[in-house]
């Protein structure tokens, strides 16, 4: 049985220590009926292919260290004894009887002594587990506090056109449902203030509205020319290539909102049934 924790993810209940597949089940379940955790997992994975200036993976890793990261993953020793292994080395069965603390404390070490690239530390957490089981609304955060809107650069224009569109998207980048997008064509479009859109979006683009309009007036007139016909034409590309990025602001707030407004809530727990995550037995430091 699964639950919500303090920041939205997941928290297996009911399960014994070996039940590997059925957590994994949850996951896939939790993460299939989360449109906002499929959007934040697209974005996680598209900063770190993109490798943007400001958002480095020795960023990341200041951001969510291996302690923090190893504690998202308490409930999930298959993730960690992978993790633990590609970064350490170490057996299978010895990397899995390891605690979190102490798995984290093994990754620190051959990171610090240069054994292996922060690049690969990164890369080894699949960006769907860390939607699910850390702090998703936080990346989104994070996220927002480094995205330079003042960098009007061609990278910066691409990459917020893609950010524009994923939020626009009922579809993941693979293809698969993701029920219904973060925002729809009406709220990304009157999100923008309207003088800047007439003064910067370019004359041809907003000639082809107008008859886009008027043609589908006179083809449909029963049927209103909706923000999404627009948005067919001045596209989220043709958007962020032609308005100041400061404009666009307004359409990342409204995304804050849905995306808090989307992510469960937690359950009401008793604070001593809410204290361990983690379904592992005490310690024998912990045992009086």
């Amino acid at each position: 049985m699964e639950s919500i924790g303090l920041d939205g993810h997941l928290v297996h209940r009911d399960l014994g220590e070996g039940d590997d597949e059925a957590r994994q089940k949850e996951a896939r379940l939790f993460f299939g009926k989360s449109p906002h955790l499929q959007f934040l997992a697209e974005l996680y994975d598209k900063l770190r292919t993109t490798g943007p200036t400001w958002w480095t993976p020795e960023q990341s890793r200041e951001a969510w260290p291996a302690a923090i990261r190893m504690g998202w993953f308490s409930q999930r020793p298959d993730i960690r004894q992978r993790i633990t292994t590609k970064l350490t080395g170490l057996a299978a069965g010895a990397a899995r009887r390891f605690w979190p603390d102490e798995q984290a404390t093994l990754i620190d070490a051959v990171l610090d002594s240069g054994d292996i690239p922060v690049a690969t530390f990164e890369a080894v957490f699949d960006a769907q587990d860390i939607v699910v089981y850390g702090a998703p609304v936080h990346i989104w955060q994070r996220f927002r506090e480094r995205m330079p809107l003042e960098d009007e650069s061609e990278e910066n224009r691409k990459f917020i056109a893609w950010v524009l569109r994923a939020l626009l998207a009922d579809r993941s980048s693979a293809s698969a449902p993701r029920g219904k997008p973060i925002l729809d064509a009406w709220e990304v479009r009157g999100a923008i203030d309207a003088e800047a859109y007439q003064q910067f979006m370019p004359l041809e683009v907003r000639v082809a509205v107008d008859q886009a309009r008027l043609k589908h007036e006179r083809s449909r007139p029963r049927e209103p020319f909706h923000a999404r016909h627009e948005l067919a034409i001045a596209t989220p590309e043709r958007i962020a290539a032609h308005l100041p990025l400061a404009e666009i602001a307004p359409v990342f707030l409204l995304a804050d909102r849905a995306i808090e407004r989307s992510t469960p809530k937690s359950e009401t727990i008793a604070p001593a049934e809410q204290a361990p995550d983690s379904v592992e037995p005490p310690r024998p430091s912990q045992i009086n």
